[in-house]
């Protein structure tokens, strides 16, 4: 491949991750299109593909992108989480939990595949085995805002709102203008009859 040729590789990569981030699936994803024209065997392409169709909630050609990857891909714990998001995006907890199990035997440490399986057990009413995946991934990031978040929303659902406002204010600690914290803390705050 010519210097040129990478360089306008990594230029769409650039300008697909900015319309991304920007919430301009469409652009992101036609711009991905045009990178895979200039490099069609380039897994990483086709991931940032299934990537987009994730944000944009297309969970079904996601899908489809990420079992091609599974076989191929040199970070299989990443492609097995995000099919295990996919599933859960499509409402198959059951397939959901299998990939992220996938995902957490090839790296058992891993952060946001622990969140997610935290966030399907939730969905799936299974409360008790939400809260504990959630505690692994505190234990290695207790900071980390995501498994604060989630534990929080598993806490409320349990009916346990001052510990989930707990959570939901070490969140606020360094992160102020979360919305979807703030939004949560107050539910768990009106649950308390505390207006």
């Amino acid at each position: 491949m010519t210097e040129e040729k990478q360089k306008h590789l990594r230029e769409l990569r650039i300008d697909a991750a900015s319309y991304s981030k920007l919430g301009n699936h469409s652009r992101a994803e036609a711009t991905i299109k045009k990178a895979l024209e200039l490099d069609n065997n380039s897994n990483h392409l086709k991931h940032e593909l299934a990537k987009i169709f994730l944000k944009s909630k297309q969970y079904g050609k996601s899908l489809d992108l990420l079992n091609q990857l599974s076989s191929t891909a040199s970070s299989k714990e990443i492609i097995f989480k995000d099919i295990g998001v996919s599933y859960l995006g499509l409402g198959k907890l059951e397939k959901a939990l299998e990939a992220l199990d996938k995902a957490l035997s090839e790296k058992e440490d891993y952060l946001e595949a622990l969140i997610v399986k935290g966030n399907t057990l939730r969905e799936h009413q299974k409360y008790d085995d939400s809260l504990e995946v959630l505690d692994e991934a505190l234990f290695i990031s207790p900071k980390d805002r995501d498994a604060l978040c989630q534990k929080g929303k598993t806490l409320h659902t349990v009916g346990e709102n001052r510990k989930a406002l707990d959570l939901f204010y070490k969140v606020l600690e360094f992160r102020p203008r979360d919305l979807e914290v703030l939004s949560a803390k107050g539910i768990a705050h009106d649950n308390l009859e505390e207006f």
